[in-house]
């Protein structure tokens, strides 16, 4: 089992919708099947983001209100070969996805890198068998890819420690255009 570190940003799809239903569903079937973790279906924005709650809270405020909401568009399913990305979604990587990652680095002020934007399906440590047939019956089984929803809001998250340990530390919506 993997451990994350400090705070994460995320972008989840409004959860009364049949999107947020029919990812999280899939998320807790694959779960059962194949004995993972269950966590709620999202967009990591800005992943291991360290410092103080209120710190944190207050550079995340300051975010959202920068950013208005925008599109979030689901493609092929993947597969990095790592805990945190066994199974995902590919994120159609368009101008708003990337610069509201970058504004993100940017308030925080960290440098992560590329940002590679995905929807996880399933956290884990799978055999490469397991992983090219769950690729295989998520594709066959349900049309992911064209999936999508519009990012209101960031949720932050303290996601130190194990999964079942994480939890919501506050929503902050975007501004409204």
């Amino acid at each position: 089992m993997s451990k994350a570190t400090g705070y994460s940003l995320w972008l989840v799809p409004e959860r009364d919708t049949e999107t947020y239903v029919f990812l999280d569903q899939l998320i807790r079937n694959t779960a059962a099947q194949y004995r993972t973790s269950v966590f709620g279906p999202h967009v990591t924005l800005l992943g291991g983001v360290e410092g103080g709650e209120q710190d944190v809270c207050e550079k995340t405020r300051v975010l959202a209100g920068e950013l208005s909401p925008y599109e979030i568009k689901l493609g092929e399913v993947g597969s990095n070969g790592t805990y945190f990305q066994i199974l995902f979604s590919k994120i159609d990587q368009t101008h708003s996805v990337l610069n509201a990652n970058a504004l993100a680095q940017k308030v925080f002020g960290v440098d992560k890198g590329d940002y590679f934007p995905h929807l996880s399906l399933a956290y884990g440590d799978l055999s490469n068998e397991q992983v090219v047939t769950l690729q295989r019956v998520v594709a066959q089984g349900c049309a992911i890819a064209g999936t999508h929803f519009v990012a209101q809001r960031t949720e932050l998250w303290y996601t130190e420690g194990a999964i079942e340990e994480w939890y919501r530390v506050e929503t902050f919506p975007f501004r409204i255009s």
